[in-house]
């Protein structure tokens, strides 16, 4: 069983930023749409770190990119979605920050996933 601090290596910043959350979910369902399929389960998946309109922000991200959008246009969106979130970046900037430093961290991991994810 995979769990969010094996897979990040530190805690998920709350409420939880669409690419670290997705980075987890790829870890425990293998591929973006094998997460996509099972959607009911990984919105409900207690071993996810983040709120659950996140975790469905992180599936809206997964699906985008199975669907052809380019990975970086997807970041870029992803990372819109986490500063109007709870409109933290005005409001909250320390956890915006801290959790938009998180997924910047993981960005080229998640991209390594995705790519291996694609050759399976």
């Amino acid at each position: 069983m995979c769990n969010a601090f094996e897979t990040l290596g530190t805690p998920a910043v709350y409420p939880g930023h669409a690419i670290t959350i997705s980075l987890v979910i790829l870890s425990i369902y293998g591929s973006p749409e094998a997460a996509l399929k099972e959607s009911e389960q990984v919105v409900s998946d207690t071993t996810l770190p983040g709120a659950g309109g996140n975790v469905y922000s992180a599936l809206s991200f997964l699906d985008y990119i199975c669907k052809g959008m380019p990975l970086d246009e997807a970041f870029e969106m992803a990372d819109r979605w986490w500063a109007q979130c709870d409109d933290q970046k005005s409001f909250l900037p320390a956890r915006w920050k801290a959790g938009q430093d998180q997924a910047d961290s993981l960005k080229e991991r998640l991209r390594a996933k995705l790519s291996g994810a694609k050759q399976e």
